[in-house]
């Protein structure tokens, strides 16, 4: 049995803000059509968070 792909998406988690929920509805690239509709929330690693709390410069 072999599973047919729907279609694909592309994300750039850099556009995600950490920390909250945001709800996305994107266009599925190939898929005739279709949509994804989901949520992210993204959590980074202690670690990460620290780094992304600094201002830049």
């Amino acid at each position: 049995m072999k599973d047919d792909s729907l279609g694909s998406i592309k994300l750039d988690t850099r556009s995600v803000n950490p920390g909250q929920w945001q709800h996305y509805r994107l266009q599925l690239e190939e898929g005739q059509g279709g949509e994804l509709e989901f949520d992210v929330f993204l959590k980074p690693a202690a670690r990460s968070w620290l780094v992304l709390k600094q201002p830049c410069g």
